[in-house]
């Protein structure tokens, strides 16, 4: 549903305002209590609507570009594991969560291969997954 003349939904808004990559992760930042409009407005919606104009506030952006990044730091703290000067391999990237923290994590290189097309993200809008010289795509792949 869109939001009237002069207004937009929240997590249109945090596109705009390029606090968020996308509109899922704006969505899921919102969802998880994150975004304020004023110092104790908590968004609680992804489809409230707010004046073009409006700021909002993320808590704490997103480190990594998908939760995946997130479950990966998780497990690579917990088992003590090390990545630093190695060659990564993510079968079914998506938009690349698990490649973004490894890269992050100092990886010499990633090959990220996924059966969909023009997926990966990255965090800063200036840069694009052909941007990043450590990262090796395969589109259209089927890996069983």
């Amino acid at each position: 549903m869109a939001a009237k003349p002069g207004r937009m939904r929240a997590d249109e808004l945090l596109l705009k305002l390029s606090l968020a990559p996308t509109r899922s992760v704006a969505q899921a930042l919102i969802l998880a209590g994150k975004v304020r409009s004023g110092p104790d407005a908590v968004v609680s919606k992804p489809s409230q609507s707010f004046p073009e104009d409006a700021v909002l506030i993320v808590d704490q952006p997103p480190r990594f570009v998908s939760r995946g990044g997130e479950k990966l730091e998780g497990a690579l703290d917990h088992f003590k594991i090390s990545v630093e000067g190695l060659h990564g391999l993510d079968v079914g990237a998506s938009t690349g969560g698990f490649t973004d923290c490894l890269l992050q994590r100092g990886v010499v290189s990633m090959t990220c291969v996924d059966v969909g097309t023009a997926q990966l993200q990255f965090k800063a809008p200036q840069r694009s997954a052909h941007q990043e010289p450590r990262e090796v795509q395969r589109a259209r792949d089927q890996h069983r």
